[in-house]
């Protein structure tokens, strides 16, 4: 897969958190970020950051002053990029749309409220969603750090887990408030590394409430032993209280139920069942999960679709005869 870089946003004041998104990375401890003017060779960034071996992750840069690896202040200006190099060289992998950098501080990127242990030398102007960092700022200099210290906001913690049919309900401790990272769903993903057994499961979708995250799923294996993946950064209360976990949630799944949506007659020794859902191929291949009534035997079911199977009955289907069809022990795939 080739790789993508991409910025959260087209426009920075200067005060502000430049997020970098990169997928598809070769996977090397020292592939890197860099901020710089479109047009610049390869050999020249205001900053840059090591991606330790992502693939696929945000990288994260201060403006004006860089942050992590500054060289040369991110100033206002309309035509930086940020670009993906690979192991520790100037070969170029990717390299985002122009973003601009502009005067001012964000408003709604104020942290009015220095962090207890702050030195009185600080003002805190932005708390990134990180445990104990902030943009900082020397009283009397237009120069912008990091500074680690202790949250003055009350911290948020998930409270529990909650899977039902074609769904995830993620609950919080108090209010909550999501940005970068974590209002990307693929930033959320489901594994079920302790469960060979279990089929892979997908979000397709996420809503964010007051105090939780609902994801609709695709079906979930019954009893099936899954971990949600939580973000490591983008998730807060609205007063900027820091994430302290849990960053993987453990749930059991729950079943889809199997319904049929539609049974049609192709002739009389052929029937087509579709499902309303996809389901297990194994299962629905299976002619006696098929019963018929009237004298009908099912002798064979053929996939058409993963919703689709057509069956075939033995002896021939007599006119003007009513059959029902019972199905069971078909799955969701």
């Amino acid at each position: 897969m080739a790789a993508v870089v991409t910025t959260s946003a087209t426009s920075y004041a200067k005060v502000s958190v430049i997020v970098v998104k990169y997928t598809g990375l070769p996977g090397n401890a020292t592939d890197w970020i860099a901020i710089a003017h479109s047009g610049d060779p390869a050999t020249t960034y205001n900053a840059w950051v090591y991606t330790g071996g992502a693939v696929d992750g945000y990288a994260f840069f201060i403006a004006p002053n860089g942050g992590p690896h500054p060289t040369v202040p991110i100033t206002p200006d309309t035509d930086y990029v940020a670009r993906a190099f690979e192991n520790d060289t100037t070969t170029l992998l990717d390299e985002s749309p122009t973003f601009e950098v502009r005067d001012g501080v964000a408003a709604d990127l104020i942290y009015d409220v220095p962090p207890p242990n702050a030195s009185s030398e600080y003002s805190v102007e932005q708390r990134l969603a990180l445990p104990g960092d902030y943009i900082t700022r020397n009283v009397g200099s237009s120069n912008y750090s990091f500074c680690t210290c202790e949250a003055a906001a009350p911290t948020i913690h998930t409270e529990s887990i909650t899977p039902s049919i074609g769904q995830l309900i993620v609950t919080f401790n108090q209010d909550l408030q999501l940005s970068g990272p974590a209002l990307d769903l693929e930033s959320w993903y489901v594994t079920h590394d302790d469960d060979p057994d279990a089929h892979d499961v997908r979000l397709t979708s996420m809503v964010v409430g007051v105090d939780s995250v609902t994801f609709t799923t695709t079906p979930q294996t019954d009893g099936g032993l899954y971990r949600l993946h939580l973000p490591n950064w983008g998730i807060t209360s609205p007063a900027f209280g820091i994430f302290t976990g849990d960053y993987s949630l453990d749930f059991v799944g729950v079943p889809t139920p199997v319904t049929v949506q539609m049974v049609k007659v192709v002739d009389v020794h052929r029937i087509d069942v579709i499902f309303a859902i996809a389901v297990d191929e194994t299962d629905a291949s299976d002619p006696t999960n098929y019963q018929i009534d009237n004298g009908l035997t099912c002798v064979s079911a053929t996939k058409i679709t993963d919703h689709w199977y057509r069956l075939r009955n033995e002896p021939r289907q007599v006119d003007a005869t009513t059959y029902t069809i019972t199905i069971s022990n078909i799955a969701a795939k």
